[in-house]
């Protein structure tokens, strides 16, 4: 019998249409010597950082260009966005960027403790159904994964257009006695972050009357 996976899925797909040559050329010689290895992390004398989630990797690589001292992980299953995230690395000669292509709570779950100085969780899907609620990445067993992995006052930064799953991440959070907001004000909510790269999925969403909502916390 086969061995029944510890996590409910909480994204879609893996993979889409057949990849250009290009792209496949990318996932089958440059990813491979980009993949890593949670034990590395032991001996890393960098500060890291890691996005869950990162789509086409314009944020991860965003902030991995401006912030060259650290060491930035991205987790992402889809083929598609994996391969767009190796072309930003190869155009922008980005050497501070290992990636992780499965499940990312595996990944968490092999990290050695306090390893990661920040987080990012942006626009996960929010699976709006209800009945589709118990594959919402953000939930009280996902926040005691991250809180076991990140150093004392490290920051999540998490982000969603979708203000029903923004109220569900609110109420998880605050629920949870390990995590303090660094919000001071309402319009803190609506302010991205220093440093914040908008995405693809942003861009095509702007016209969206559901603005997006970021939540900004602490490790206490």
């Amino acid at each position: 019998m086969a061995e029944a996976k510890k996590y409910l899925p909480s994204f879609g797909r893996k993979h889409g249409r057949a990849l250009k040559i290009g792209k496949n050329t990318l996932l089958e010689t440059l990813l491979p010597t980009l993949l890593i290895d949670a034990q590395e992390l032991s001996g890393l004398k960098t500060p890291v950082h890691l996005e869950i989630g990162y789509g086409n990797g314009e944020h991860l690589c965003g902030r991995a260009q401006e912030n060259p001292e650290i060491t930035f992980i991205g987790c992402e299953v889809y083929e598609h966005g994996i391969a767009a995230c190796l072309k930003h690395i190869q155009e922008h000669k980005l050497t501070n960027i290992r990636l992780y292509r499965d499940d990312a709570r595996i990944l968490l779950d092999a990290l050695p403790s306090a390893c990661l100085n920040k987080l990012y969780l942006l626009f996960p899907d929010p699976w709006p159904k209800k009945k589709h609620h118990k594959r919402r990445i953000l939930n009280q067993e996902m926040l005691a994964l991250l809180h076991r992995v990140m150093a004392k006052n490290a920051e999540l930064s998490l982000a969603t257009d979708h203000h029903l799953y923004a109220r569900w991440m609110l109420v998880h959070l605050l629920h949870h006695d390990g995590f303090e907001s660094l919000a001071r004000s309402k319009s803190d909510w609506l302010t991205p972050p220093k440093g914040h790269t908008r995405t693809r999925y942003q861009e095509k969403n702007k016209a969206n009357t559901h603005y997006p909502i970021f939540l900004n916390f602490k490790k206490i």
